[in-house]
This record gives structure tokens, sequence and C-alpha cells, in this order.
């Protein structure tokens, strides 16, 4: 949305031309990106917990589902650790 170099002077002229019906959208805007990333996150926590369960209890939950937790399970083994790589190049992420 913003260029890596928006000034802080720059950002309030842009905040200040705004109507209040843009700032609602804006912050409205922020909300929904804050909401989206915590349950991604919660996603991928939850996902990253059930690959550590005993596979007997998973199977017999997911029923007729295995053969795709199969699937997300070696998939998630030849990503070779992307997630903790990326989080190492960006520490706030984590």
């Amino acid at each position: 949305m913003f260029r890596e170099t928006l000034g802080k002077e720059q950002l309030q002229a842009i905040v200040a031309s705004m109507s209040n019906v843009d700032i609602a959208r804006l912050l409205y805007c922020q909300e929904m990106a804050g909401v989206y990333i915590a349950v991604g996150r919660f996603e991928n926590m939850l996902i990253s917990a059930m690959h550590m369960c005993d596979r007997v209890k998973v199977q017999k939950v997911l029923g007729p589902d295995q053969s795709l937790w199969a699937r997300a399970v070696a998939k998630k083994g030849s990503a070779g650790g992307i997630d903790s790589r990326l989080a190492d190049q960006n520490p706030r992420a984590t």
C-alpha cells in the first residue's frame, strides 16, 4: 500500500487529506489484516500440533480423510522447514 521510503510527514499528509469514511475504511482494513494474520498463525500452530500427534489418534479422528492428511504431512516434510527459515530472516514476524 505504501512505499518503504514513506516518511512520517508524508504519511501524516496522506491521512490529513482523507475523509472520515476513508479513515474508517483504512482502520477496518488494518483490523481485518490483523485478524487474517492471527487466524493464519493459529491454523499453522494447530496443523503443527496435529503433525506431532500420535498417528493412530489422528487417523481415528479423520476417518475417510486419512489420505488427505498423509499428503499434508508429506508436503510439510518436503517444504524443508520453510517457516523456520522465514522466521530467521524476519525475527519480528514471529
